[in-house]
């Protein structure tokens, strides 16, 4: 989760977004899990693909695929250059290279056709409004191979206000049974991390800033259709929390 405009994540800001991370992202470890698992059902050749990492963070979901089929060429850009020393601390290797860039920037750059076996994305997106998000989906498309694959997981826009209330209802609760079981970070520990005093506080928190423009499922799934992806859907969503995408 980075300010993908400008990049400005700076070290602190980093550090608490890597230490929080599978409280504040719901199911934060299952859906890497499935993202993972899609991936194994999508290609039936595991070795040779180029991937692309997008708003990588730390390198957590490259790092995974990785850890159980290496033989791949992984590309991880990030607009942020403390998340980048991260990654490249987190994951490294001969077939892994690192590109400090913003979303804005990967979409204004001269586009390689049919690049990218598999596309991902992970927390990051959100970042940009709906007409950024659908020049991003576009640039991926043409990015991608014929056959390939591309997933996000992010966080999505409610579809009403009462919506709004039980999604982040749910959200809080997730908060409260990780903490409650967590042992590597104590609740005050979190809070201040999170610059909030309450965890109940956090969902609406996120909700004022400026920099995350989260936009309504349906409608990006819309989008991707329409650019071209096919087999578009959704393979989990937990409140406000969804794996999504499609295939070219």
């Amino acid at each position: 989760m980075k300010d993908a405009a400008t990049g400005s994540w700076g070290e602190e800001k980093s550090d608490s977004y890597v230490k929080s991370a599978n409280v504040i992202v719901v199911e934060r470890r299952r859906v890497l899990r499935i993202m993972l698992d899609l991936f194994d059902h999508h290609f039936t050749k595991k070795e040779g693909l180029r991937l692309l990492d997008l708003g990588c963070g730390d390198g957590s979901i490259s790092k995974l695929i990785a850890s159980e089929h290496p033989d791949n060429d992984f590309t991880l850009i990030d607009g942020s250059e403390a998340m980048l020393q991260k990654a490249r601390a987190n994951f490294s290797g001969a077939r892994v290279s690192f590109k400090l860039q913003t979303f804005e920037e990967y979409i204004n750059s001269p586009a390689s056709d049919q690049a990218y076996d598999f596309i991902y994305s992970g927390i990051a997106i959100h970042h940009l409004d709906f007409l950024g998000k659908s020049q991003l989906y576009a640039k991926i498309y043409r990015e991608l191979k014929f056959g390939g694959l591309f997933l996000n997981f992010d966080m999505v826009l409610p579809a009403s206000e009462h919506s709004e209330r039980l999604q982040f209802n749910l959200w809080i609760s997730w908060m409260k049974e990780e903490l409650a079981k967590n042992t590597e970070i104590d609740t005050p520990t979190f809070l201040r991390l999170q610059n909030v005093t309450r965890v109940e506080d956090i969902p609406w928190n996120n909700k004022l800033k400026p920099e995350n423009k989260p936009s309504e499922l349906c409608d990006q799934l819309q989008v991707l259709r329409k650019i071209g992806f096919r087999d578009v859907d959704c393979f989990f969503k937990y409140g406000v929390f969804a794996l999504f995408g499609g295939t070219k």
